[in-house]
């Protein structure tokens, strides 16, 4: 071949070269997903060991079902509510099924973060994010059984601080909440048992509990008995002024953070706050949320408690319903 028909060659080459695929961008709806996947925080207790890749198998081979054979059931102890009463046919953990829990749950996450972490959301495929969410959906099973496995816990240290201004139930899912933060914080390789860091945990919660409440009562001074004293008549009325109106919305509306939801809805209809206008008797309310008109008594002075701390620490005047 001649210079000039190798030349003729090359010019052919290039004309027919196809350019380089440029990656497709991310649907809409991906992107946005992807975008919030990104900005999401996945939190786990690091170990050495989840950089090995050569023990990805076994650390993924970790089951449930081998967790679900633990220590012999427990009788249950007497005056304990039917509803907890299974809760005593769970196993315990042992310290190896633990561990062994601990550990999965804490990878899987460190892998949901990894893979997180490598996510472009202008490019995200929804394979990337459906693994995503399936590993963070199978950590939060693993820390669900260990939470399962350790509410007898919860119930047995809410006994002790259950009396007449802390109720069993109330405590119980005080307790359930700090049970959930203690098994995101717990480091299994420290060697320690976990029932005994959940124990402190859920103690100090309680102790913190009591501690507001008291801190509660000694700046409200008396409690508004007036207000919380139910008429035999079911057309009592609890009348507030344009001025007090707008003060308790305002301050309901400043609670959301404090009050949940049930709450926030005695507040509301004992007030009158909803959009009916129409103030609830105490019955009428415990109709509405399926419980005694002594729970929703015991509720609403709770909710009260909280609006008149909120109320202390914005140095708000107290407004005269309150005072009586």
């Amino acid at each position: 071949m001649n210079a000039a028909a190798a030349k003729r060659g090359k010019s052919t080459t290039r004309k027919n070269a196809k350019p380089a695929r440029q990656p497709r961008k991310s649907p809409v709806v991906v992107r946005e997903r992807a975008e919030r996947v990104v900005t999401s925080e996945v939190d786990y207790i690091h170990n050495d060991e989840f950089e090995d890749d050569s023990l990805h198998d076994d650390l993924m081979a970790i089951s449930l079902e081998a967790a679900g054979k633990g220590k012999p059931r427990m009788k249950r102890p007497s005056g304990l509510p039917s509803y907890l009463a299974g809760l005593y046919e769970i196993p315990l953990l042992t310290a190896e099924q633990e561990r062994l829990l601990f550990r999965k749950m804490n990878y899987l996450r460190f892998q949901a973060n990894r893979l997180r972490s490598s996510i472009d959301p202008d490019y995200a495929k929804k394979s990337t994010l459906d693994e995503f969410d399936r590993l963070v959906a199978d950590a939060d099973r693993v820390r669900n059984w260990i939470a399962r496995c350790n509410l007898r816990l919860v119930v047995s240290i809410a006994r002790k601080f259950t009396d007449r201004d802390h109720p069993f139930d109330d405590l119980v899912s005080d307790g359930n909440v700090a049970l959930l933060h203690a098994i995101a914080k717990f480091d299994y390789g420290r060697g320690f048992r976990f029932s005994t860091y959940a124990t402190h945990a859920i103690r100090r919660a309680y102790y913190r509990k009591v501690q507001q409440q008291k801190r509660r009562r000694d700046r409200m001074g008396l409690a508004p008995q007036e207000i919380l004293n139910e008429a035999d008549d079911p057309w009592e009325q609890l009348h507030l002024d344009e001025k007090q109106y707008g003060e308790v919305c305002d301050l309901i509306a400043r609670m959301s953070d404090e009050l949940d939801e049930r709450e926030q809805f005695i507040v509301q209809a004992r007030f009158g706050l909803i959009d009916s206008g129409e103030v609830q008797t105490l019955q009428s309310v415990a109709k509405s949320l399926g419980i005694c008109k002594e729970r929703v008594r015991q509720l609403q002075n709770r909710a009260l408690f909280k609006v008149k701390e909120l109320a202390s620490e914005m140095q708000l005047e107290k407004p005269d319903y309150m005072e009586r």
